[in-house]
């Protein structure tokens, strides 16, 4: 009570804080706001990156989906010889 008490050698003091500086509170919202950009901004690549990825995902699937059709339609070729009369290579 020694700095609200009036018979203290200080009289009566405000303990509040003074208000704050205008152009402090700009320099914060610039800063706040080139935080939350740089933020935006990585977020989008992330999301382009992903966007690349899933389309060739799609596109290597797409392929092997058509060789696996084409490979259905080609006649299979029979061999000749029966699997264990094919040469082996000697270790």
């Amino acid at each position: 009570m020694i700095f609200t008490d009036p018979r203290s050698r200080w009289g009566h003091r405000n303990l509040e804080p003074p208000p704050p500086d205008p152009t402090q509170i700009a320099f914060g919202a610039i800063g706040i706001n080139a935080k939350l950009q740089s933020k935006v901004l990585a977020t989008r690549q992330k999301l382009s990156a992903a966007d690349r990825q899933v389309a060739t995902g799609f596109a290597i699937l797409a392929y092997l989906s058509q060789e696996a059709a084409h490979a259905a339609q080609r006649p299979k070729l029979r061999s000749q010889s029966p699997p264990s009369s094919v040469p082996r290579l000697a270790l």
